[in-house]
């Protein structure tokens, strides 16, 4: 399973999401509140940013190839969205779906089908091979998922528009053709996920002037599969409950969100035992999860709650509990290099100033601790711990002195043919007269 990751990027505060480690690209929207919202694409430290066009919602495919977005409607086309699909190493760009609005967009783990809920009603499915639009699932849509092997699709799907209404899972082709399997049928079934053996998914309690009421279930995926209850919580007033976000390969570990009115936190879920762990005890401002790891080890978060207008900091929080690491000085640069303007200062340069001689003061001191760890006891983890302490440092190098990562073609080209070059951080400070 590729990592797919919404992330607010502290005052950015865009979406993003990444693809699979190994292609290390993930896209992003700058000023996503605003009449234009930008796309961009970036290595997956945030460096070396490029403008895709305007849109939002985008997504990577898993192999690091494709970005898809949503447009907005223009005066062409009137009240239609598009959906663009451009490929990164030539940015060709083909319109592949339009409609009055769009949701769900993503890819399937093949990276061959690009899924998405059009106006609510309607699962389209694209074929990039066959350049071609199939309708995998009609209705009132209630989430979707790809199966691992990309050639089925779960569906929710409910009887009327209205959203405490009676709604049940169903499976077919992604590519549509045939009619859909129901395998579920107490209709109170929605936002399913495709694991490797099970699909995933929200029984709803309906209640009288509130929202319904969320807890997980499992269900084999064909008509009448065994039924599983993986929790029992009670939903407080003007809350939802758990909603399923991402699973592991082994589909052991869960990652979903606590929603509700003012509220949005991140959850852990056994899915063997259905043993839950919220990320936070702050359920209107704490950290909330969008993405976890293939092996189920790492959660990718951001802090500051549900709202896209208060502070966040990007986070990897470990599994199993711990303390949350923040992802910080390099999305803070870029950040930054995406509102400076041509030929201007860096905005916060004095921040990164004081981060640069800050950091040479902690590096420092975590080597010599380390290191005389090291000395006494030349074990694993402590060899481990100075390799990391190490790699801090070459980090260190990378944004404040001389560039050491290469990470596209034009990096290459430029340090076989000049060698290592002074880093872009270390430029614009020095042209802000900040530093020599």
């Amino acid at each position: 399973m590729r990592m797919r990751r919404t992330v607010i990027l502290a005052a950015l505060a865009g979406a993003a999401v990444w693809a699979a480690p190994a292609q290390a690209r993930m896209v992003y929207v700058k000023n996503p509140a605003g009449a234009e919202p930008t796309v961009y694409v970036a290595s997956d430290r945030g460096k070396n940013p490029r403008r895709l066009g305007i849109g939002r919602a985008p997504t990577i495919s898993p192999d690091g190839r494709w970005v898809a977005f949503v447009t907005s409607p223009t005066a062409a086309v009137a009240e239609m969205e598009t959906v663009v699909l451009q490929k990164l190493s030539s940015g060709s760009q083909r319109v592949v779906m339009r409609s009055r609005g769009f949701d769900s967009l993503r890819f399937a783990p093949d990276a061959r089908k690009l899924g998405a809920v059009a106006n609510g009603e309607r699962v389209r499915v694209y074929d990039v091979a066959s350049d071609r639009v199939h309708t995998a699932a009609r209705g009132n849509i209630r989430g979707y998922s790809f199966s691992p092997d990309s050639g089925a699709i779960v569906v929710g799907r409910a009887e009327k528009e209205k959203f405490q209404s009676p709604s049940d899972l169903y499976t077919g082709p992604a590519l549509g053709g045939k009619r859909l399997v129901r395998i579920t049928e107490f209709g109170r079934a929605m936002n399913p996920v495709w694991a490797s053996t099970e699909i995933l998914f929200d029984r709803f309690r309906r209640r009288k002037g509130d929202a319904p009421a969320f807890n997980l279930w499992a269900v084999e995926p064909k008509a009448d599969g065994a039924l599983r209850r993986l929790t029992r919580l009670k939903i407080p007033r003007l809350v939802s409950g758990l909603v399923p976000l991402e699973v592991s390969s082994d589909a052991r570990r869960m990652l979903a969100v606590f929603t509700g009115q003012n509220t949005e936190v991140g959850f852990t879920v056994a899915t063997r035992t259905g043993q839950t762990r919220a990320l936070s005890r702050d359920f209107e401002r704490g950290i909330v999860g969008f993405d976890l790891s293939a092996d189920g080890r790492r959660i990718l978060a951001h802090t500051g709650g549900w709202d896209p207008a208060a502070a966040h900091d990007v986070v990897s929080v470990p599994y199993d509990g711990g303390e949350p690491k923040v992802l910080v000085e390099g999305a803070a640069y870029w950040f930054a290099k995406l509102r400076q303007s041509p030929g201007g200062r860096l905005p916060g340069a004095n921040a990164f100033v004081a981060a640069r001689r800050a950091n040479v003061v902690l590096l420092t001191a975590g080597l010599l601790v380390i290191g005389s760890f090291v000395v006494r006891d030349p074990g694993a983890a402590n060899l481990l711990g100075l390799g990391f302490a190490l790699f801090a440092v070459l980090e260190h190098v990378n944004y404040f002195h001389i560039q050491l990562m290469y990470d596209s073609a034009e990096d290459l080209r430029s340090l076989f043919t000049r060698g290592l070059r002074r880093a872009h951080l270390a430029r614009d400070l020095a042209r802000a007269g900040q530093v020599s």
